[in-house]
């Protein structure tokens, strides 16, 4: 069995990247093609890569091409892994597709709609919504910074969450981040502004077999509306223990550091005493954090077995597995215990990644 809010998190993540595309409303600018080059270097970790994007109708239609290689070599094992992936955004339908492999995820746009919602009502801690970016970046404690030409244009820069970005009338031209060790650079090295869009760039290609994307039906979509603090999302799953004794202002207090460069934080989330934070990147990616009563963590380390290594994290017991779940996926976890608040704190990533690459997550948590 998994954690029932990480499962719906980690299926969340590949949507989640395009979420504000499709629910941010008219772009100021009609149309565009913009070219981005595309790298990250870190320990062990090295990815270059492109992005193609283009748009129609103020942002209304639109399609986005990622392309990457990351190399990875961590205790002398090395790896490659390739990615070419299409987002299609095309009237009431999200496509998702992985070139390579063939294969693809279809979206109505309404629910976009209703992920928006949930999203946008944690954003409003206050009570009130950013009138703009400059008010939004601000409030977010971030640094609205002196107009700067990328491109002969002139751009708005700002810092926010150790990320610095140039953008000219809402379209990101550069970004650059620096944290834990990991640099991420995103450029634009073409820009083509309120230009005649080719309506072949908003083709879905042929032979992709598309297939529903996993924890977006109305149970979940529901439960992202209502802020997820409803109860039990399965009857008869109240046998993981008492809920915890961590408070949610705790937790958020625990994870306010917590940052991967190329990653966007979305808003804390709480239910039943449960806790949580996505940490969503483009093309798929993201980490989450969850801290949820200790008989979830003891149904995982009864999975995991003999897979699981244990270690010491700041005086807790602590452990890491990467195994198949029940569902036939491969997910990998850290899990620290909390006795005293009667908790578990997981660390997971998607796509799977190393015990290395969960402990820059694990490491920023300050509990």
């Amino acid at each position: 069995m998994k954690p029932r809010l990480p499962r719906l998190i980690l299926c969340l993540l590949p949507w989640a990247a395009v979420l504000g595309a499709a629910d941010s409303g008219a772009r100021e600018l009609a149309s565009a093609i913009i070219e981005y080059e595309l790298s990250t270097t870190g320990p062990g970790t090295t990815m270059t890569g492109t992005r193609s994007e283009c748009f129609i109708d103020h942002g209304r239609k639109s399609a986005t091409l990622e392309k990457s290689t990351t190399k990875t070599e961590v205790f002398g094992q090395k790896s490659i892994e390739q990615k070419e992936v299409l987002t299609i955004i095309d009237g009431d339908t999200v496509h998702t597709i992985d070139l390579l492999a063939k294969t693809g995820t279809k979206m109505d746009m309404a629910a976009f709609k209703m992920l928006g919602v949930a999203m946008a009502g944690k954003m409003a801690a206050d009570g009130t919504l950013p009138k703009n970016l400059r008010e939004f970046v601000e409030k977010n404690g971030g640094k609205w910074l002196p107009a700067e030409t990328v491109l002969g244009r002139k751009c708005d820069v700002y810092e926010l969450m150790q990320v610095k970005s140039w953008a000219y009338k809402g379209q990101v031209l550069r970004l650059e981040s620096s944290m834990g060790g990991f640099s991420v650079k995103e450029t634009a090295r073409k820009f083509e502004e309120n230009t005649d869009v080719p309506a072949s760039r908003f083709a879905v290609p042929p032979g992709i077999r598309f297939e529903e994307p996993e924890g977006m039906d109305g149970d979940a979509l529901s439960a992202l509306q209502g802020g997820f603090s409803g109860g039990n999302d399965e009857a008869g799953e109240d046998d993981d223990g008492p809920a915890s004794t961590l408070t949610f202002a705790q937790f958020q207090k625990a994870v306010a550091k917590v940052q991967m460069p190329g990653c966007q934080r979305m808003p804390e989330i709480t239910t039943d005493g449960d806790h949580g934070l996505i940490l969503v990147g483009s093309d798929e990616k993201g980490y989450t954090i969850m801290a949820q009563r200790a008989g979830i963590g003891e149904k995982l380390e009864r999975l995991a077995g003999a897979k699981a290594s244990r270690f010491t994290h700041k005086g807790h017991d602590a452990l890491f597995a990467q195994i198949t779940d029940e569902d036939g996926e491969d997910m990998a976890f850290i899990l620290v215990k909390y006795p005293e608040y009667r908790m578990g704190l997981f660390v997971t990533a998607k796509p799977v990644t190393t015990r290395q690459g969960l402990m820059m997550i694990l490491s920023q948590v300050d509990l």
